[in-house]
């Protein structure tokens, strides 16, 4: 399952999915685009930013807000890139439940993720495969396989067991 298929999941009936990216040559984008084209019902919003010249790979907390401040009614936001850490982000959320999320994120530590997934934010982070198991395929065929081979679902529901994996506690 990648991030078209868990915001698939939150959006049955139609609504807005707002996906986050530096690029409009995403690779990424055009796959959500063209999984989405079975879906009529729901309106996909590409948002670009400019990218942090400190870190390119994370969202700052100051475009966090900017894009849940433009997009309150969307049912989903995608992110392409990392959310900022929980303690440098939460004061971006107001009280209302607004968007829900889903996030790429390349590096192990999960643990800066938890507000994300204790407050309800966070539906899906999608991770670089930290660990091996009998289900991931070993000599991938289809982009399912390969997409199992190489990243990791991480949920609300799985988030504790990971954290409780030291290799994810890695900064």
């Amino acid at each position: 399952m990648g991030c078209a298929e868990a915001a698939l999941r939150v959006v049955t009936g139609g609504g807005q999915i707002v996906v986050v990216t530096f690029g409009k040559e995403d690779l990424r984008l055009a796959g959500f685009q063209k999984t989405l084209k079975r879906h009529p019902q729901i309106l996909l919003t590409p948002h670009f930013l400019t990218p942090d010249p400190k870190d390119a790979a994370v969202c700052p907390p100051v475009m966090l807000r900017e894009v849940l401040q433009q997009y309150p009614i969307a049912a989903v936001i995608v992110f392409f890139l990392e959310l900022p850490a929980w303690n440098l982000a939460q004061h971006c959320f107001t009280a209302e439940a607004g968007p829900k999320l889903i996030a790429l994120t390349h590096r192990a530590a999960l643990s800066h993720h938890g507000g994300y997934f204790q407050q309800g934010r966070l539906l899906t982070l999608i991770t670089a495969r930290q660990t091996l198991d009998d289900s991931v395929p070993t000599n991938p065929k289809t982009p399912a396989e390969w997409f199992a081979r190489d990243y990791e679902i991480v949920t609300p529901d799985n988030y504790t067991t990971r954290l409780s994996n030291p290799v994810y506690l890695m900064p």
